[in-house]
């Protein structure tokens, strides 16, 4: 939990692209700030119509999305640890360079340590804006349909009633081909 403050940027870079990985939890959506003024205007529309087979091609992009995600996670703990800095550290010293106004106990070396660090970290988030969009494309859906899709799920309790159900499915599915 502690590595959590580590991922505030990677999760907010995930969110701008719009993969949607971790919002079909009722508990992540109420605990999300809203979004800026700057962004509302800049997402798509929640879908009106999601058909079935859309909403298989969302759960299994966002699936695939989920294991990218927490591949990336640790890929960027390991770009901060190289740098020889803690992911908690790393926390501090963004947020150290974000407020000018506050008082730092930061020094040169582990300004340049961050900022190697956060090279390393923007790599990956590159990466990660590639790998998302071909993972959503692989799916058959486009990134903005992907997108209105999870606004959908967010918005729809009857929408999400339906996703629950055919998670359940797929999860039967898979813990029947298990056992075969």
């Amino acid at each position: 939990m502690m590595r959590f403050s580590a991922f505030r940027s990677l999760s907010s870079f995930v969110g701008m692209i719009g993969i949607c990985v971790t919002t079909l939890s009722p508990k992540y959506a109420a605990a999300q700030p809203p979004a800026s003024a700057g962004m509302q205007n800049k997402m798509p529309a929640a879908a009106e119509d999601v058909s079935k087979k859309e909403l298989k091609q969302f759960l299994a992009a966002n699936e695939q999305l989920r294991e990218m995600q927490m591949q990336n996670q640790r890929k960027v703990v390991k770009a901060i640890e190289d740098e020889g800095l803690s992911p908690e550290r790393y926390g501090t010293i963004a947020r150290s360079r974000r407020d000018t106004s506050a008082q730092s106990d930061v020094s040169e070396e582990e300004m340049r340590k961050a900022k190697n660090a956060s090279d390393k970290i923007g790599t990956i988030q590159r990466g990660m804006r590639t790998q998302g969009t071909e993972i959503i494309e692989e799916e058959g859906l486009t990134p903005m349909r992907y997108q209105q899709i999870g606004m959908a799920l967010q918005q729809k309790p009857d929408l999400q009633e339906q996703f629950k159900q055919l998670m359940q499915e797929e999860k039967q599915q898979g813990a029947s081909g298990e056992k075969q």
